[in-house]
């Protein structure tokens, strides 16, 4: 599959040509769709306010390689240039399931199984099935939609399957509860009577507001990480300004990372590495404990940097390393960051 896609914004009335409105708010639309998929493919970070993570931007931005006006027509690409041996890079897997994905919609039979398979998460499912229903044209646009790949055929966005995607939003499993994960910091009464959870983490600061019974259970958990789950009130920026009606919270202590990003360096996993989340004395902390690594920084972001760093230094160090010459302990780490990369004994 190539890492770019002819994208074309095709008028309904041929008399009237496509506004700049409508091109802007579909490419917009589009760019966040594929954020939100290469989201998905990374593992199990799921964040609902604000960018994603920098190497999920970096690897999924969508850049113009030619344009053409009136019907808008234009070829776009991932500006990703990254070349994996074994597997597509991210921003190349992110705009296949992108067009997979429309594809299945459009024929309509099989969209479901193919959503539950490819996001398994219903919190990414859903995001992204919301996503795809705002480029997908309605009844109410002046426009459809047509996605080619090179030596694939044309996928066209049409008003009439815009209802396939409508039923799938409202089926119970797509409506999930939103999320947000940080740190829990000392609840206090903010105007309003609004309590206040201080994420220090991936999503910021946000104030929700909670029954007694959620506010002694949260008081528990004072100073380590969760994630809540509630009704998400958001700001004309599309970032959660506030969690309401909060049902459940519970602890954020591990993460399944399906891909490595470091820099320019990327490894893409045959089987997710696990990672144990705490945070302790005002630090992140990361760790896997059968590879040896702890990864501990101030800042989320920084922290998680720091152990994709700290698995590829162990991979090149042990993964790629001859057996012979390792002592028993090196052997043990180097099997164990195989059954996660790959790589043949020896």
């Amino acid at each position: 599959m190539s890492r770019k896609f002819h994208l074309k914004i095709v008028s309904i009335d041929g008399d009237k040509p496509v506004s700049v409105m409508t091109v802007g708010r579909v490419l917009t639309n589009l760019q966040t769709l594929v954020y939100h998929i290469g989201d998905s493919l990374v593992g199990s970070d799921f964040r609902t306010r604000g960018s994603p993570p920098i190497h999920v931007i970096k690897r999924c931005n969508l850049i113009f390689k030619d344009v053409s006006l009136g019907s808008f027509s234009a070829d776009l690409a991932v500006q990703d240039s990254q070349a994996l041996i074994d597997a597509p890079p991210l921003g190349e897997s992110a705009i296949t399931i992108l067009y997979d994905m429309s594809g299945q919609v459009e024929r309509g039979d099989t969209a479901e199984d193919f959503l539950n398979e490819t996001f398994p998460d219903p919190r990414h499912r859903s995001r992204v099935v919301g996503d795809l229903a705002q480029i997908w044209p309605s009844p109410e646009d002046d426009y459809e939609l047509n996605l080619q790949f090179p030596s694939k055929p044309i996928v066209k966005l049409t008003q009439a399957k815009r209802l396939i995607l409508d039923g799938l939003k409202c089926r119970p499993e797509m409506q999930q509860k939103t999320s947000v994960q940080g740190v829990l910091s000392t609840i206090t009464v903010a105007p309003r009577k609004k309590k206040e959870l201080h994420v220090i983490g991936p999503d910021g600061k946000i104030r929700f507001s909670m029954s007694s019974e959620f506010e002694k259970r949260a008081m528990r958990h004072i100073g380590k990480p969760v994630t809540a789950f509630g009704e998400a009130e958001y700001d004309s920026e599309g970032n959660i300004k506030e969690l309401m009606n909060i049902t459940q919270i519970e602890p954020f202590n591990h993460l399944e990372l399906k891909r490595i990003y470091y820099e320019d360096e990327e490894l893409s996993l045959i089987k997710p590495v696990d990672v144990e989340v705490d945070y302790r004395d005002d630090m992140w902390v990361m760790e896997n404990e059968d590879l040896g690594i702890i990864s501990k920084e101030e800042d989320y972001d920084d922290c998680l940097s720091e152990f994709y760093s700290d698995f590829l230094f162990v991979w090149r160090s042990f993964g790629l390393a001859s057996g012979k010459q390792l002592s028993p302990d090196a052997k043990r780490i180097r099997g164990a960051i195989r059954t996660l990369v790959g790589g043949s004994e020896g």
